[in-house]
């Protein structure tokens, strides 16, 4: 991880739990917050190591009501919330947050420049914010500005109907 990050010109100052340790339960043993410098501005980069390989990971990001930005991370359509929190977690006073994942790690940071840098470094992708079932869905070319719209108006666009055949 520390390559990855020198690679992508972060300069590291601390590594500290994550307060999202809890994200994914026992499938990522181990997190941590790795704050630091990029370009001279102050970032951080959330890390969850995954024990195994966990499909399924979506990521959404939009602002609340009261504009605060807001996230939702869920694994095969089921949101990580603690409690009966309604999103991952939120942002006071800054913009979106940015996702990566792969196979043995999911990343979270506010800066999509150093979560664009980290991509090839670490062999991740941009997960999806709509989990499809069955997964092999269709993708409809208009369909990511249709969901960015409800998202940028504060709308969660959620649908956990099951039809039975």
């Amino acid at each position: 991880m520390m390559e990855a990050l020198a690679t992508a010109r972060f300069r590291g100052t601390s590594v500290i739990p994550s307060k999202f340790d809890w994200l994914f339960g026992a499938a990522a043993p181990r997190s941590g917050t790795f704050s630091g410098t990029r370009d001279g501005s102050e970032v951080w980069a959330d890390v969850h190591f995954l024990g195994a390989k966990t499909e399924g990971i979506t990521a959404c990001a939009s602002r609340s009501a009261s504009g605060e930005s807001v996230f939702t991370v869920s694994v095969k359509g089921r949101p990580e919330v603690l409690g009966g929190a309604g999103v991952t977690g939120a942002l006071s006073g800054s913009g979106p947050m940015y996702f990566a994942s792969g196979d043995r790690l999911f990343v979270m940071t506010p800066d999509a420049r150093l979560r664009d840098a980290l991509l090839p470094a670490l062999g991740l992708s941009v997960p999806s914010c709509v989990w499809r079932e069955p997964e092999t869905l269709p993708v409809f070319p208009w369909e990511r500005e249709v969901m960015d719209a409800f998202a940028a108006q504060g709308i969660e666009i959620r649908e956990d109907r099951r039809i039975e055949v």
